[in-house]
């Protein structure tokens, strides 16, 4: 028996119960009831349930998933191997959690991200702000960030002792 045997109420039922989230016990109980073989049963339900994924999907302009590559690593910590890149772990910061990785992405691939993002972008500007200690004023540089984003990046630039005037 395939699933192409199961009457259209029973399989839209089936459906039904896997996208309500419903055990994949209550799904097969049916055909195990109507003397299916447990695989034929197993097999006939994934089959329903992925043929209206895959409808569905396409359908609403879902991304098909794409297999990830496995991330093979050689004896040098720093050096990944991913897919036909070698990745190299330029800087790794335990707090805050950082990791830079070089050799990632091409110069290409990087171009085109960057102009996909350029119109989101919001430059920060330069100012000076108060220390605590009134003698001291630190020069702060913004780096772009994407508009409506909490976090600022920001960089020491120098530290300079400030003479007030009498």
């Amino acid at each position: 028996m395939t699933y192409t045997d199961i009457p259209t109420a029973l399989a839209d039922w089936i459906v039904a119960q896997a996208v309500a989230g419903y055990s994949p016990e209550q799904a097969l109980q049916p055909l195990l009831d109507q003397g299916w073989s447990e695989q034929d049963a197993i097999d006939a339900v994934e089959t329903l349930v992925r043929a209206h994924i895959q409808q569905h999907a396409q359908a609403n302009g879902l991304p098909v998933p794409v297999r990830v590559p496995a991330l093979q690593q050689s004896d040098d910590a720093s050096l990944l191997t991913l897919g036909d890149r070698e990745v190299r772990v330029l800087v790794s910061l335990l707090l805050p959690r950082v990791v830079v990785l070089g050799g990632f992405l091409s110069d290409a691939e990087c171009d085109a991200l960057i102009a996909l993002a350029q119109p989101r972008l919001a430059r920060s500007r330069t100012v000076d702000y108060d220390r605590p200690h009134p003698m001291t004023r630190s020069l702060h540089a913004g780096a772009p960030v994407l508009a409506g984003e909490k976090w600022v990046a920001t960089k020491w630039l120098r530290e300079r002792a400030v003479h007030m005037p009498d």
